[in-house]
Order: C-alpha cells, then sequence, then structure tokens
C-alpha cells in the first residue's frame, strides 16, 4: 500500500524522451490520491495519458490529450473507490523531453 501522509498535496513528473515511447511517472499515484492535477508544460506538443505498459505508443484516439501549454484535473478518488486502472502512462504527439508536470491531492484514507 502506498500511502501518503506527510503531504496532502505531492508532486512528481513524467518526461517523454521521444514521441511513441510511454513512460510512468517517477512516483506513482499513491493510494490515497483522489485527484490528479497534470500539466504540460510543453509550448508545441501534446500530451497523451492512458493506461497500460509503459514503452508502448499511445495514440492520440486511444488516450486523454492534454494540450501545449495546459493542464487537466482528473478526479479518480482514493484506491477503495476507483473504478478500472488508474496507472497512468505518458506519451506525446511529437518531440523530445516533453515533461508532464504532475501533482497528487491526497486524502486521509485510501
Amino acid at each position: 500500500m502506498a500511502l501518503t501522509i506527510s503531504a496532502t498535496i505531492l508532486g512528481t513528473t513524467a518526461t517523454v524522451a521521444a514521441a511513441g515511447t510511454s513512460v510512468d511517472p517517477l512516483v506513482a499515484i499513491p493510494d490515497n490520491c483522489h485527484t490528479v492535477i497534470i500539466y504540460n508544460e510543453d509550448g508545441t506538443n501534446t500530451i497523451y495519458i492512458g493506461t497500460g505498459t509503459a514503452g508502448s505508443a499511445l495514440t492520440g484516439n486511444a488516450s486523454v490529450h492534454v494540450p501545449p501549454s495546459s493542464s487537466i484535473t482528473l478526479s479518480i478518488g482514493v484506491k477503495s473507490e476507483r473504478v478500472g486502472a488508474y496507472d497512468f502512462i505518458y506519451d506525446a504527439s511529437a518531440g523530445t523531453n516533453v515533461i508532464a508536470r504532475i501533482t497528487y491531492v491526497n486524502g486521509l484514507s485510501s
């Protein structure tokens, strides 16, 4: 069980070195995380978010998009309330070293 109790907000990143090669975030989603905020700091390329195994390409048709210089907030509920898999992987539409800035908002229970 990955539970974060020292901080209600936890930040991490996922850096896509080359488009078409998805990556895991540096820190996995804690069990008590109820909201994920993802900011795309790249001014040109779209970040793709999906589920699966890191290393495989995510397509624009089968993923959530975070357009350049924008963010998305996903309310996922704590682990005991989640439906389905929430081990997100990240990819990019093009470019190199595209960074997703990820913020996990955590509650007291998991």
